[in-house]
């Protein structure tokens, strides 16, 4: 079960078997998302997740949940107002001061989730070598892309072509929040459905789009957004079940 650490005294925590303390820490955004979801997107995607699997059942292994870093690394999206980004140096030095701070309580397992796809090369850059660092065991789960498998029968469009406020992430918002979907900008919104540049990871938003859309919002639905979400929450507690197999966090 997932719990939130923030919400315990220190008493309790020290009195964990700390081999088997496993943390989870949530690494989102904050970034535009075209002119219809709003600059919190990522992190709203995450919190829907993790209040859905506080608490649920369905995971038996003990969890304990992380305050969020509620930004990321955004450069690609600052020609929009409204973006803030951290630097990947920025990124790292957080990670590695709880990293530090839990080799110093002796808990050995760190589950980075994260909600944004500009973090995924940096965290997965450093997992080996923060583990040679703290000598502690570093997963990490990307929540949207961990649930497509579960989606192939329900989304019209593949993920290079629905990269940023499309189909998926307007769906979820359309489900899970839907006040922070501004349905009048909706209606106006086009696609943008070109696929990202193959091989020049340097690409920049504006460049292929004026309103930093990169997918097709046209089909976003909250039957969808229902869909994925469920597909979120399943596919999290499944890797989370595998994680505490996997040497019982050792």
């Amino acid at each position: 079960m997932l719990k939130r650490l923030n919400e315990r005294t220190w008493q309790e925590l020290a009195a964990l078997d700390k081999l088997s303390v496993r943390l989870v820490l949530p690494i989102a955004s904050m970034e535009q998302h075209a002119t219809h979801l709003p600059v919190g997107t990522d992190d709203f995607i995450s919190c829907i997740a993790m209040d859905a699997i506080i608490d649920n059942e369905s995971l038996e292994a003990e969890y304990w949940l992380l305050p969020a870093i509620h930004y990321g690394c955004s450069f690609e999206h600052m020609a929009f107002p409204g973006t803030f980004s951290l630097s990947p140096a920025t990124i790292c030095a957080i990670v590695e001061d709880i990293l530090g701070a839990m080799s110093a309580h002796g808990w050995k397992t760190l589950v980075l989730v994260n909600s944004h796809g500009g973090n995924q090369g940096i965290l997965q850059g450093m997992a080996q070598t923060w583990r040679y660092r703290f000598g502690v065991n570093i997963y990490q789960i990307d929540l949207l892309k961990s649930a497509r498998p579960l989606l192939l029968d329900d989304l019209e469009l593949p993920p290079e072509r629905d990269g940023h406020a499309g189909e998926v992430e307007t769906s979820v918002l359309m489900s899970g929040m839907p006040g922070m979907v501004n349905r009048e900008a909706l209606k106006l919104q086009p696609d943008m459905l070109d696929a990202l540049p193959e091989y020049k990871y340097s690409w920049l938003t504006h460049e292929m789009s004026t309103t930093g859309i990169l997918g097709g919002v046209s089909k976003a639905s909250a039957e969808k957004g229902d869909k994925i979400i469920e597909a979120v929450i399943n596919s999290t507690i499944r890797i989370l079940t595998e994680i505490a197999l996997d040497g019982k966090g050792e």
